[in-house]
């Protein structure tokens, strides 16, 4: 099983119960739907760090060639989320509340290059 199909298994049954609208390759959530599901302690936040920055990881093009210029559409859809998501991990990580990922790294990596 690929690490990607896990994903979409998951993001199917969102999409089946209403919780998630899929338009092509995004995904959105209201905002009702993702302030219900809060972290409520520091477990819930990473937690839920590690899964966005799992989820974003999966998504955003691999370093594996030179260059992502041939990837740059998917590059530009995903660079604000990787933006979003380093930002949230600054406001955090000074608290001691979060701990970074291998997928969290790499993908700030991918999103710079």
């Amino acid at each position: 099983m690929s690490p990607a199909e896990p994903f979409e298994e998951a993001m199917n049954q969102l999409v089946d119960r209403k919780l998630v609208k899929q338009e092509g390759r995004f995904y959105s959530v209201h905002r009702v739907v993702q302030e219900a599901v809060n972290y409520h302690d520091a477990d819930d936040l990473q937690n839920s760090f590690v899964q966005a920055a799992t989820l974003i990881y999966e998504q955003f093009p691999k370093q594996t060639i030179a260059t992502l210029y041939k990837e740059w559409k998917v590059c530009q859809d995903y660079i604000p989320h990787g933006v979003y998501i380093s930002k949230k991990f600054s406001e955090h990580v000074r608290s001691g509340a979060l701990k970074s990922t291998d997928a969290f790294v790499t993908l700030l990596g991918n999103c710079a290059w």
